[in-house]
């Protein structure tokens, strides 16, 4: 194994373990050395976000975004750290462009849902949330499915 990969390693492992100022050290050495390693930009973003410090998480989303313009999910990540912020407009701008990118992207609807209650919109709010619960459940049964599991509708 080389540097790179025993850093991205001990990263993600000190990020499970919710070591998160760890994992970002160790992610911070990765991108040291590949500097565009879009695994490190998008984890070392969701470790910022866990400890609150969303300024440096939408940086590594930003370059993420540069790198990766049509990830659903780095647009996702980055409106929740907006949220954080309370700049609830990028929020929803980066929510609307993750569901464009991807309309089956169920975390995409339960975040800009998060975003209607903020504005006390109950029912975009409710509306997102049920979108999101069905999209979880068909992509709940399709691997289940997929994993040898039959289901009949009774």
């Amino acid at each position: 194994m080389n540097k790179v990969e025993d850093y991205l390693l001990n990263a993600k492992e000190a990020l499970i373990k919710g070591e998160n100022k760890k994992s970002i050290e160790f992610f911070t050495e990765v991108l040291k050395l590949e500097p565009n390693n879009q695994a490190a930009l998008i984890s070392r973003g969701v470790a910022f976000h866990k400890i609150k410090d969303y300024l440096s998480a939408i940086k590594d989303f930003n370059r993420y975004v540069e790198l990766n313009p049509k990830s659903e999910k780095a647009f996702c990540a980055r409106g929740n750290a907006y949220l954080g912020l309370m700049q609830n407009e990028r929020a929803i701008e980066d929510f609307n462009r993750a569901i464009e990118l991807n309309p089956f992207y169920p975390t995409a609807f339960y975040s800009r849902s998060e975003y209607y209650k903020r504005i006390d919109d109950q029912k975009l709010a409710e509306a997102d949330q049920l979108t999101a619960d069905s999209l979880q459940h068909k992509l709940s049964k399709a691997y289940l499915e997929s994993q040898g599991y039959i289901f009949q509708n009774i």
